[in-house]
């Protein structure tokens, strides 16, 4: 009933600031959305560090390729595309295109080699493009930042490295 988490989250549209079994609570999120709004509003300034370009790269159907861009703590741009059913090509040969742009502006691309991505990644060797492949179901020996904690694999890593990015208490929290 109304009060009720569940009907106000359902019904109401409102969510909890913190739960239980949240791995990155929403209250940083929004933090992290001022930050960089800040930063926005202060010029959008670059960082002095290399640029770098993670991109999941999907065929038609429900999923988005998606480029983020980010430099230091700052994500200075997201890409997002749907591709229609239609797109045999179009997907390999944009992305692959728009990845060698990157790379050639000295950008560092990583990229999910799995399904769809691994032909745009052999595309790009092919033509001796260098962009990083990121497996993210391979196993991983790296710990989190107070090396305690051991990670099954790349995703739960990855996972969890972006939970101390967006810590508000962190070293340099990202926006």
């Amino acid at each position: 009933g109304e009060g009720h988490p569940f009907f106000d989250s359902k019904v109401r549209a409102y969510f909890p600031k913190q739960g239980e079994n949240v791995l990155i609570p929403i209250d940083w999120i929004e933090r992290a959305v001022e930050r960089w709004k800040d930063w926005k509003n202060a010029g959008a300034i670059q960082p002095k560090e290399p640029i770098k370009l993670g991109c999941d790269i999907s065929e038609f159907g429900g999923d988005s390729t998606t480029l983020i861009w980010k430099v230091g703590n700052i994500v200075t741009n997201i890409w997002r595309k749907r591709w229609k059913k239609a797109d045999k090509e179009e997907p390999l040969m944009q992305i692959a295109g728009m990845l060698k742009n990157e790379v050639a502006k000295g950008v560092k691309v990583s990229f999910d080699p799995i399904g769809i991505g691994a032909g745009v990644g052999s595309r790009l060797r092919e033509q001796g493009i260098r962009i990083t492949p990121v497996n993210f179901a391979e196993k991983t020996l790296k710990r989190d930042e107070s090396g305690f904690l051991e990670f099954l694999n790349v995703r739960a890593w990855c996972w969890w490295k972006l939970r101390e990015a967006f810590d508000p208490n962190g070293a340099n929290p990202i926006a």
